[in-house]
């Protein structure tokens, strides 16, 4: 793994900041992860909407989650590089009576553009699933959404929201979706925010949930601190 990842205009990502085994097949998708998460971090600062600190979000939330996959990569290559006759053989018997442990659970984002403080799983991955405007058109969420920042409500957020805030997530390019105006065909946002016990969550254009918001009161909060961890702002304070 490179010592950084960042030398003032250059930028490490896939194999140039981080190789691991194969064994896990996160090697590509580790490299895709660099560069979603760097790309929208990068049209952000060089569209002027966040100052050039964004940009060290990069491999503070990447390295670690690498690190994670590579360490369980190099697990798993020992259990299936076992030369030993009988502990090949002891290793076969318990997969086959499935005494195997289960794999540890997907690594999570830590730290960066998150809202911490909250109990919500900040910092994983958000659902996919398939939706219905009211202009008629189906498709996947992102499909018809776009790639930018996503917040999707139980209900109609406009008067919770009020000009400003839905005005400043229209400057960040962020798509709102209320499912009582849209299908959700799959019932896949629906049940997420059923399983979080919120009304709304925000999810960045990578897909990783950024927060959510408990209640209709919770909802102008999680705006500001997405606007807040944009700009570098600490929370709070007004922008």
């Amino acid at each position: 793994m490179a010592t950084r990842w960042r030398t003032g205009r250059v930028f490490l990502a896939g194999d140039a900041a981080h190789t691991m085994p194969p064994y896990l097949g996160q090697s590509a998708c580790s490299g895709i992860r660099d560069a979603t998460n760097l790309a929208w971090k990068l049209h952000h600062v060089l569209g002027g909407l966040s100052p050039d600190a964004l940009l060290d979000t990069y491999e503070s939330e990447r390295r670690p989650h690498v690190t994670a996959l590579t360490h369980a990569a190099i697990g798993l290559g020992k259990v299936a590089n076992t030369h030993d006759a009988e502990a090949a053989a002891a290793r076969d018997a318990a997969f086959l009576a499935g005494k195997v442990p289960p794999p540890p659970p997907f690594p999570p984002l830590r730290d960066g553009v998150l809202r911490q403080g909250t109990d919500a799983p900040v910092g994983t991955l958000t659902p996919q699933g398939r939706i219905r405007l009211p202009d008629g058109r189906s498709g996947r969420l992102d499909d018809l959404t776009g790639y930018g920042f996503t917040l999707v409500a139980a209900e109609d957020p406009t008067a919770a929201l009020g000009p400003e805030r839905l005005a400043r997530l229209e400057r960040l390019g962020c798509a709102v979706v209320a499912l009582d105006t849209v299908a959700d065909l799959d019932g896949r946002h629906g049940e997420y925010l059923r399983q979080l016990g919120a009304v709304a969550y925000l999810a960045r254009p990578d897909f990783v949930l950024f927060g959510v918001a408990a209640d209709s009161t919770d909802l102008g909060a999680l705006v500001d601190d997405l606007d807040a961890a944009l700009s570098g702002t600490p929370a709070g304070v007004a922008v």
